[in-house]
């Protein structure tokens, strides 16, 4: 008897009432745009080389809106020229060191913003003597 008379309560009280319609729960009305900063899905690797190779340091950077993409060696920003070389195809993006010297050992760091935020990787250049 029990039973029965919870049973009764439960199914008297789960009632829809005339105000909840499907269309309270569709995905047709508009929303607004999700303000995203950039992801990194690929990481910087550390590098380990020998004095006169080059290190080549690669990032995966996905984003919805337009990306800028700057590197740096020790906090200071990298200009591309002489021996650093940026590269970019699609998401992907690089930074080769070429010949390296002892004085490019060091922390190597790329940030990528939009408009919504920035997103940053890292990793050291090791260079043995020769």
């Amino acid at each position: 008897m029990l039973l029965l008379l919870f049973y009764t309560f439960r199914t008297s009280t789960i009632e829809l009432t005339s105000d909840d319609t499907e269309e309270e729960f569709s995905d047709s009305e508009p929303r607004a745009p999700l303000k995203l900063p950039p992801e990194i899905t690929l990481v910087l690797r550390n590098r380990d080389i020998k004095e006169g190779n080059f290190a080549k340091f690669a990032c995966r950077v996905v984003s919805k809106k337009k990306v800028n993409v700057k590197w740096f060696k020790d906090d200071l920003p990298i200009k591309e020229e002489g021996r650093y070389i940026f590269e970019n195809e699609d998401d992907l993006y690089a930074l080769t060191v070429t010949k390296a010297k002892m004085l490019d050992a060091g922390h190597y760091k790329i940030v990528a913003e939009n408009e919504n935020g920035s997103v940053e990787s890292s990793a050291y250049l090791s260079i043995e003597r020769k």
